[in-house]
């Protein structure tokens, strides 16, 4: 199952149709907006807990391009709508 939850390239999702049909794929989309909307407290927290034991134990992680102090919000924002990122860039506190 192939899940799509950012569109910020605004890019259509393309797909070959020989995959789809001959080996099963399916395709889904995920609004975590809307899953906000939805769960309890409690699932939202279960989440959020597992999410942060995947960090914790290196399965996930997150490529960070750029730091900036919070002085330099102007320019982290700038940096952060320039095309071609290969990471997030963060305001430190």
């Amino acid at each position: 199952t192939l899940v799509t939850y950012g569109a910020m390239g605004m890019e259509p999702v393309r797909i070959p149709n020989g995959p789809l049909i001959f080996k099963e794929l399916r395709l889904a989309g995920f609004w975590v907006t809307a899953w906000y909307a939805r769960a309890s407290a409690e699932q939202t927290a279960n989440m959020l807990t597992s999410l942060a034991d995947l960090f914790a134990h290196g399965v996930l992680s997150v490529n960070i391009e750029a730091r900036y102090p919070l002085g330099q919000a102007v320019e982290a924002v700038a940096h952060a709508q320039r095309q071609g990122r290969r990471g997030k860039i963060l305001l430190e506190m």
